[in-house]
């Protein structure tokens, strides 16, 4: 499923995790004035996966990488319209990958 995602405060609670389960969440705007957050619906759900940056960042500036006790994907200040992340679930917890054009625009917390 995909889901456009304003720039301005929203959150989304996934589903209960669920194998095969997926999920593509785009922001369809720059951010404006409140982040935006993608949260897993229990707290032992977490989001592992990786962040990455457009190629205008230094090649040195390394992207976010999820782990064990991170319950939410935060897209911030720095986030800009068309920045996204691919959820997949395997019953248990949810990988990630998520593009952004600058550095921070989203990140695991």
């Amino acid at each position: 499923k995909v889901i456009l995602m304003a720039a301005n405060g929203i959150d989304i609670t996934l589903p209960s995790a669920a194998a095969g389960a997926s999920f593509t969440i785009i922001l369809t705007g720059d951010y404006d004035t409140a982040v935006c957050t993608v949260v897993q619906a229990a707290a032992t759900e977490d989001f592992y996966g990786h962040v990455f940056f457009s190629e205008s960042e230094a090649a040195a500036t390394d992207g976010d990488t999820g782990a064990s006790g991170d319950t939410k994907i935060t897209f911030g200040a720095a986030s800009k319209r068309g920045d996204r992340v691919e959820l997949v679930s395997d019953g248990s917890v949810w990988y990630a990958r998520a593009y952004a054009k600058n550095y921070a625009g989203i990140v695991f917390n």
